[in-house]
Formats: structure tokens, sequence, C-alpha cells
């Protein structure tokens, strides 16, 4: 007989010895026997087939055959009073919450205070304090099972019992934790506390690639923090509080089978995603001028330059120096499981920040998306600290999300002293193919445009104008990429000669590639004398860009001497009477060159995507497809808007 049958039988025993009804023996035994009932119907299948094996044999006895036929009989009565149970029949689960009803209203009373003892002893006012941690559609209530005090949590799913109340002369916890999804009844022999529900109650939802659904319950650690607060004669006084931080791991229950999955430890899958490896810098007479942590994620290294304690820590005492306990959310939701956290080293070591998903494959936890980003200043790339990042002293607020290089992901702090971008995604609209953008009066507040070069080959501008365009911004010329050359569009002269005709406002831009102060002041001579005679009233744009194609002799710039030359340009525009403009993308517009030293230029913002909001910075002219068809075109083109009316600008 093993521990849990012998527990039930003690009951039922206990039952015997305090005098309860005939009637309410009956219950409590078919209700004690509830555990063994849903183990015997599970195995059944195993044992019809041992018992046929038994009864296969050709040598038995009759005191083997008497056995056989006792525990035939024993199987038999486990169906009927498993059948007996299911709670198919509502009569007859109203007669038996009646009849548990009847019970402890008869012997609660004596038996609270003789026979047993609780875990806690008031657990409404528990519920009532704890019901901020009670997660999903879940509701607590207190319920009597068995005659005994459990707290159960109940949606629309599932039931979750904890078990309060004891034997006074008996503290075997059995039937700790019962679970049951309304055709099955499940123990669990789990410890737990009523202290804080964030432990006991569970989220319910479909966490699993096949599409089943699973109960998840985070199981943490309390550590316990001293939170100072001032008495009213202002003399400071510690207090202690519970603090509930990562959890130690996820206990997965599936809700049909109700099996348990073996436990997640997510601190431990999410460190053994990283590697480190740790280097000092030594100078030229032998002196340690750096101690430096390279991080692989992914595939992706960081070199960051780290404490000396920090290093020390992990290469002569083998500690591993990384940790986002105290900056880690784990976010439950009906069908995931995801976490982000802010990844250190020390308390103003901050490195970046973490995140990724959890799920249920092949019946096994993988961990999906892990990401890391580093924190870096918008130089990371294009300054003189030779790819080293200097960890923050705090963690970072506000920031947007790029890419390096060579696959890095950063994350770059945001200015505060460039202006902000106020267009919301909702604002702009797609209509006849063109995305247009409406104010907050729900006016229509842009004009339509498109950009060209020689690849457009020869154009109808009469044909554009009648399309619907209202401006076109026209490739006056470039630097060569290797040789520096200095060229005109071929097309151009006829472009702007030809808008000019029709009437199209038109703009130009100049794709630099200077790499001297020289060269870009020879560009924006070359772009001051061609225009002379013709009319512009849409911005000259100094175009600087990464070139990912090629080894562009301007790529490795720093960030500071590209700014220098986009100024330069610029002013020189200005001065000759035009309204200057730059252009780049989102990572060239933060980290190619500093907006913070050209705020008092307008910007044109190259973005492809939907979320043109996530730019921070403000933008007078969007490009956001390169795939745009246009009437007296024969091949795809650039499209356009543009904030502003450049027509109307005095």
């Amino acid at each position: 007989m093993d521990r849990d049958t012998r527990s039930i039988l003690e009951d039922i025993e206990m039952y015997k010895d305090n005098d309860v009804s005939v009637e309410g023996k009956e219950l409590a035994d078919a209700k004690a026997y509830l555990a063994i009932v849903m183990r015997e119907l599970d195995e059944s299948k195993q044992q019809v087939s041992y018992y046929e094996n038994l009864l296969s044999r050709p040598k038995r006895n009759k005191w083997k055959g008497l056995a056989i036929f006792e525990m035939l009989l024993f199987v038999a009565a486990i169906g009927v009073l498993g059948t007996w149970y299911v709670r198919g029949s509502n009569a007859a689960q109203e007669t038996i919450e009646q009849e548990e009803q009847n019970y402890v209203d008869t012997n609660s009373s004596e038996v609270t205070q003789t026979s047993t003892y609780f875990k806690t002893e008031n657990l409404e006012q528990l519920i009532e304090e704890q019901k901020d941690n009670i997660t999903g559609d879940f509701i607590a209530s207190v319920e009597t099972l068995f005659g005994y005090q459990y707290l159960c949590f109940t949606d629309d799913h599932m039931k979750v019992y904890y078990r309060n109340e004891y034997p006074s002369d008996n503290t075997d916890k059995r039937m700790n934790v019962l679970i049951d999804n309304g055709t099955r009844l499940v123990e669990y022999n789990w410890d737990y506390e009523f202290t804080e529900f964030a432990n006991l109650c569970p989220y319910y939802g479909t966490y699993s690639a096949d599409g089943t659904s699973q109960l998840v319950f985070p199981v943490y650690e309390a550590d316990e923090a001293e939170a100072e607060g001032e008495t009213q004669s202002a003399v400071a006084t510690t207090e202690t509080e519970t603090v509930l931080k990562i959890p130690k791991e996820l206990r997965v229950v599936d809700a049909e089978k109700l099996w348990e999955y073996t436990s997640i430890d997510i601190a431990d899958t999410i460190l053994n995603a990283m590697t480190t490896t740790y280097s000092e810098v030594i100078s030229d007479v032998g002196t340690v001028t750096d101690t430096r942590m390279t991080l692989k994620v992914n595939n992706a290294e960081y070199l960051f330059s780290i404490s000396k304690d920090a290093y020390v820590n992990a290469v002569y005492y083998e500690e591993n120096i990384l940790d986002f306990v105290d900056h880690f959310s784990l976010d439950i939701d009906e069908d995931s499981i995801s976490f982000k956290g802010v990844l250190y080293v020390s308390d103003q070591e901050y490195l970046g920040e973490l995140s990724g998903s959890i799920m249920l494959e092949n019946q096994a936890f993988v961990m999906k998306g892990f990401q890391f980003a580093a924190y870096v200043n918008a130089d990371q790339e294009g300054g003189d600290n030779e790819g080293v990042i200097t960890p923050r002293k705090d963690i970072l607020t506000e920031a947007i999300s790029l890419y390096g290089r060579k696959g890095e992901r950063y994350l770059v702090p945001i200015s505060e002293k460039v202006e902000k971008n106020t267009i919301t995604n909702d604002s702009i609209k797609e209509e006849d193919g063109f995305k247009v953008y409406y104010d907050e009066n729900g006016k229509k507040a842009c004009q339509i445009g498109i950009d060209v070069s020689k690849y457009q080959g020869e154009i109808d501008w009469q044909q554009v104008k009648e399309s619907g365009i209202d401006y076109a911004m026209i490739r006056i010329g470039y630097r060569g990429m290797n040789e520096g050359t200095l060229e005109l569009d071929p097309c151009f002269i006829q472009n702007i000669e030809a808008a000019n005709e029709v009437g199209v406002p038109v703009g130009v831009y100049f794709f630099s590639q200077a790499i001297t102060t020289e060269e870009v002041i020879e560009e924006a001579e070359l772009v001051i004398e061609t225009l002379k005679d013709y009319e512009v009233s849409y911005p000259v744009v100094y175009d600087t860009e990464m070139v990912t194609t090629y080894a562009a002799r301007a790529n490795n710039l720093k960030r500071q001497e590209r700014t220098d030359f986009a100024s330069t340009f610029c002013k020189m525009i200005k001065d000759a009477g035009y309204t200057p403009m730059i252009y780049a993308n989102t990572k060239w517009m933060v980290m190619g060159i500093d907006l913070e030293q050209l705020s008092e230029y307008d910007l044109w913002y190259a973005y492809y995507g939907d979320d043109v909001a996530a730019f921070p910075y403000q933008f007078e002219m969007l490009q956001y497809s390169d795939t745009g068809l246009i009437p007296g075109i024969d091949t795809e083109v650039d499209l356009n808007i543009s904030f502003k009316d450049y027509t109307s600008v005095e």
C-alpha cells in the first residue's frame, strides 16, 4: 500500500472516530478515495492488461485465483465510484455540494476548536489583501473540500485548491494542491505559503506549439528588502518588505490531461544564452590601462570596458558577473510568456536590455527570440572609442533601437535638444496609391511628391503633373564613391527644364562623398552654380548615407566629420538663397550625424515602414517607398510626402 493510500485510509478512520453520521461517512469515504480513483482510471488500461496476463497463466492455485477475483472486484468498485463522481450530472454535483455544506455546518465548529489547525487563520482577509495579485479571470474564494478548508482559484476552465486546514494530530500535508478541470481531479505535492498569491494563482492560456492549453505557475523566491521611512518624530526607521523579482522557475500543468511538465529555471536559461571572455589592455610600460569583457549573444559580439572589481571577480574568483534579476519583468498573457530585463555587472555598470519568450515545444520548454541590445552613445561607430562600449551609470529610459554594422543591436539615447516628432501613425492614410497626412483637425496637410534621377530615364512631366504629383525632388549630381570625381546627373538638365516648363515645383539633392572640408565646399559650389538658371522652390538637399553595397570612400568618416560637412554644405546653400535640407535614413539621422548641431536645418527622412511615429525627431519630408508607379514614368519611382508647402514659404 503506497503512502497516499495509507493517508486516505487514516482520514477515513478519523471520520469514524469523530462519530460522523452514516451518510456523512459514506460521502467522506467516497471523496477520500477520489484521488485514488483518478489515478486508477488513468492507469486502467495497464491494469486490465496486467490482470488478463495473470488469468492467462496455465498454473495458479485457488488462493491466487481468489486474490485475482478480489482485485477485479476492487477495480470494478473503483469504476463505479469514478462513474458516480463524474461531473457530468449537475444534479449529482449539487447534491455533493449540499452534503459537504451539511457536514461543515454540523462539524466544522468542533473540528476547528479541537482537532484541526490552519496554515493561515483568516483566509477571507488574506484574499482581500491579495486581490491585486489574482491573475486573469480567476476568482479567489474559501471552499470546503473533504471536510477541510481550502483556498480555491476558479475561472471558466479550472479550479485550483490549496489546502489550509489539517488534523491537529496528523501533520502529513497530503493533498497540498488539487487541480480540477471539470472531468478530472489531480493531486500535486507542492510546497506553498499563503503570503503571496503571485506564487499561487496560475495563468491559463495556450503556451504550446501544438495549440493545447496549460496552467502556468510562476514560483518566486521572496527577498527581504529594507524600506526606510520616517516616524512622526522625524527619526528614521527601517521596515522590512517582501520583494518579488524573477521567478525561480515556472511550473506548467497540461489543462486537459493534468500532467506536469518539467519546470524551467528562467535565470539559468537566459544566462546560458550568453558567453563572456575577459582581457586587459596593457600600456607600453606594462601597466593595466583598461579591463574589458567581450559579450557574445546570437553571434554578435559587444566589447565593454568594465571596472577592475568586476574583472577581478570574473577572472580570479570565477564568478558570473552578469545579472538582471533586480530589473526583470515577466509578462504572461493568454498565448505567450515573454520577459525583458536590464543586464548589468554592478550597481553602476548597466550594459543594455534583454528580451525573449518561452514556450512549450515537443513537451519541453524552449526560449524563442532571445535578444540583447547594448546601451551605446550615438557615436559608437563613428567616434574615437574604437568600438569599446562604456557601461551606463543608470538605466536608459528613452532610446531608439538600431542595428550595428556587424549585426549588433544598439539602444541609443534620445536627445532632449532636438525637436521631437509629432506625427502619429494614425495621421497618415493610404489614398489612391499615395500616403496622405491629416493634421489634428482632420485636414489634409501635405504635398505628394516623387524623387527622380537618371534611373527613371525620360519622363513625361505633363503626365506626372496630371497624375496628382505636387512636387519633385531631382538629383542634381553626385561625387564618385571611389575616385571622388564630381558629376552632374545625366538627366538633370532635361528633368528640371521640363518640370519648370509644365509647372511642377522642384527641389534638388546632391549625393555627397566628400571626405574633406575642401571637397564639400566644392560640392556646394557646383550645386549653386548649376541652379542659377532654374526655378527651385523646394529644398536643396545634402544627401549623406552609408553605402552598404560598396566600400565607398566616405563610409568610414567619423560622426563629427560628417556633421561638420553637412553643416558647411547647408550654410553655403542657405547663404545662396535656397532652403537647405539633410537627407538620411533612421540610423544615419541618429548615429551618422549629430542633429543637435544641425537643428536649424530641415530633415528629409527615408523610412519605408509603417511605424513612422517610432522615429524620435521632427522631419519635414518623408520618403516612404521606392516602388511607386506614376503615369509618365516607365520605371518604379520613390514616393514622398512633404509636410510643408515650400512654394508658399517665404
